[in-house]
């Protein structure tokens, strides 16, 4: 693996026997980190949007599940 600095950006090499699937699952929660560290919601609002979000979507799937 190499890890270098250029300008404003990371660049990491990785030999491609890396799992595919678990080096997204890096990259996402990466990412994550990156949009966080620029947002200016507090904790409280990001808790309230992912509540919102996760009843929003059982409102349109629970027939799904519920017979």
């Amino acid at each position: 693996m190499l890890v270098e600095r250029k300008n404003n950006e990371i660049i990491v090499t990785l030999d491609g026997a890396v799992n595919v699937d678990f080096l997204q699952q890096t990259l996402d929660y990466l990412r994550y980190l990156e949009l966080g560290a620029k947002s200016k919601a507090s904790q409280a609002q990001i808790n309230q949007l992912a509540q919102d979000a996760k009843k929003g979507w059982w409102e349109k799937n629970r027939d799904k599940f519920i017979k």
